[in-house]
């Protein structure tokens, strides 16, 4: 197996920068967008596309900058993380501090693969890297497109991806099982501190 940059097999490309396209205070053509904001990807790649924001753009923008099903999405301000976009997570506007990635060959590589590997401890060092050394809280786009990705067959690909998902389902009951031991040891150290216990 060898790695391949990501530039390579797919389409990377910035989102649009927003402020040349913002309608004025009082215009009365507006087009109305939903947006994408920080808040809609935390750094563990979980989407939120209720946190989106609403945008007035002073003009109709063009469809490549909208989320379209199996785009990966990209937050280019630390932490880096990715997120797959799902069929009911379509047309949100991509602003310029997301990236989209579009795979050229879908029979080849899965979406949710790339996305795994950028949201991965390697992807997260290796964006870490780039930087720290350019000074700026921002990824920039050049970076991404030279990630390089290790070149799995499609089988492999999918047995990675369920590792991930196995790991995902097992930190989430761990999660909840804390929270739930807290609260049963919130329980007890309240009752003794009120003197409910019995000495007995």
């Amino acid at each position: 197996m060898k790695f391949i940059k990501l530039k390579d097999i797919a389409e990377v490309r910035t989102g649009l920068t927003t402020l040349r396209k913002k309608a004025e205070k009082f215009s009365e053509d507006i087009e109305k967008y939903n947006q994408l904001n920080l808040k809609c990807l935390d750094s563990e790649g979980c989407f939120y596309a209720e946190n989106t924001d609403v945008f007035e753009s002073q003009e109709k923008l063009d469809d490549k900058y909208f989320t379209k099903k199996d785009d990966i999405i990209v937050r280019l301000r630390e932490p880096v993380s990715a997120a797959l976009i799902k069929e009911n997570e379509e047309r949100l506007l991509i602003p310029s501090y997301f990236a989209v990635i579009r795979l050229k060959n879908k029979e080849q590589y899965k979406p949710e693969y790339i996305t795994a590997v950028i949201n991965s401890s390697i992807g997260k060092r290796y964006f870490s890297k780039y930087i720290n050394m350019s000074g700026i809280s921002i990824l920039k786009s050049t970076f991404l497109k030279d990630l390089e990705v290790l070149n799995m067959n499609l089988r492999n690909q999918e047995i990675f991806i369920k590792i991930l998902e196995l790991k995902k389902r097992e930190m989430f009951l761990i999660e909840e099982l804390k929270k739930e031991k807290e609260n049963i040891y919130k329980y007890i150290e309240n009752r003794i501190l009120n003197g409910e216990h019995n000495e007995n």
